[in-house]
């Protein structure tokens, strides 16, 4: 068993609750790989059935052998599989969990293929933030992370969810800590666009640091989750 592929989308995506029924996220555009040149047209927001919203970070597309990964389809097939009605916080765990236990057990068959091969990669892993408007028009939000450490071990981490009024970034170390630092110069600014700014100026700290190797790049894509569905304010033509 060998990894054949691994694509990141080391990113910055950044969320704001507003209230109990809007949040707002913005996510950049950059696609890197250990083997293609970075492209600025990676999608990582989606809407799925049901109206759920899946962002997702780090690892996006990987295999090992025959067996293709991609983040996004498994969101998308976890979330087909929920019933036909009104959805229910129970209903966006499930979804949830069923995207994490299948991402572990693909992570789980690449870090199987390390063991053979330790140098292929030292250090992998992927989260991923759902989101839909429950039957008391709130807006439900869980965020599940899967990462392989340095010393080869795989672990699951449901993330806290903050309360409304606290930016949250979501990404790499750096791009996140810059995002954080950048926020007060915004403080003026009406949200959503306080989002967009920021990821503005962390997208051109980065540029002017690494240029073309940067983790993060745009466009910027902004959706905003209400109970009527999520509204688009900002996206690519390719993204739905």
């Amino acid at each position: 068993m060998g990894l054949i592929a691994a694509s990141l989308l080391a990113s910055l995506v950044l969320s704001y609750r507003a209230g109990p029924g809007t949040v707002y996220v913005a996510a950049d555009s950059r696609l890197t790989s250990a083997t293609l040149a970075p492209t600025d047209t990676a999608c990582k927001i989606r809407v799925l059935s049901h109206g759920l919203v899946f962002v997702g970070t780090g690892s996006a597309l990987f295999s090992t052998d025959r067996v293709h990964t991609d983040i996004y389809l498994v969101a998308a097939r976890a979330a087909a599989a929920l019933p036909v009605g009104p959805l229910e916080a129970a209903d966006i765990r499930r979804v949830a969990f069923a995207w994490q236990a299948a991402v572990h057990a693909r992570l789980g068959a690449m870090l199987a293929a390390r063991q053979t091969d330790p140098e292929t990669i030292s250090s992998t892993g992927t989260t991923g933030s759902f989101y839909g408007a429950t039957q008391n028009d709130n807006i439900y939000s869980v965020t599940m992370r899967i990462n392989v450490d340095f010393k080869h071990k795989l672990s699951d981490i449901e993330e806290p969810v903050a309360q409304a009024g606290y930016l949250i970034a979501t990404g790499t170390n750096e791009a996140k800590e810059l995002a954080l630092a950048a926020a007060p110069k915004y403080a003026r600014l009406p949200w959503p666009g306080r989002l967009e700014a920021i990821e503005e100026e962390t997208i051109r700290i980065e540029a002017e640091r690494y240029g073309r190797d940067s983790d993060i790049g745009g466009p910027i894509d902004l959706i905003a989750i209400t109970p009527k569905g999520p509204v688009w304010l900002a996206r690519k033509a390719a993204c739905r």
